[in-house]
């Protein structure tokens, strides 16, 4: 009886034993195949995220692109506004400035020689209100 105890002991122990070195094994594969995994899922992460990345960026250059030429559109504008406010203020507080460059009504022959003189030398707008504003500033 001794004996069949013994063997039953020993077949317990050696059963326990294969056992917990399968479990053992199988833990570690498990492990290490779960590893494996978690890593090629963070890297396919990352490449998703340098993608997104990428393409939000060159998304938002091309905003910035199209703001940059707005904001200059505007500056533009803002500054051609305020030549007219002064050119009409200019008019209104000083019309014996722009004579010269008034239509003359009747034909006074000085008058038109001194209206195509005017118009056809100075093609910029920018010349004759530089010169109008020197004149007003001087006297």
């Amino acid at each position: 009886m001794d004996e069949v105890l013994k063997t039953i002991t020993i077949s317990v122990i050696t059963n326990g034993a294969v056992l917990g070195l399968f479990i053992w094994v199988f833990k570690r594969l498990f492990e290490s195949s779960l590893s494996r995994r978690t890593e090629l899922f963070r890297r396919e992460i990352e490449l998703i995220n340098q993608k997104s990345f990428y393409q939000y960026s060159k998304l938002y250059d091309e905003q910035a692109q199209t703001v940059k030429g707005v904001y200059a559109e505007l500056v533009h504008m803002t500054d051609q506004v305020g030549y007219l406010v002064f050119h009409y203020n200019l008019l209104e507080d000083h019309p014996e400035l722009f004579e010269q460059y008034k239509v003359p009504k009747d034909g006074n022959q000085q008058k038109w020689d001194r209206y195509l003189i005017a118009t056809l030398s100075e093609k910029k707008e920018d010349v004759k209100a530089k010169k109008l504003a020197d004149t007003v500033s001087i006297s």
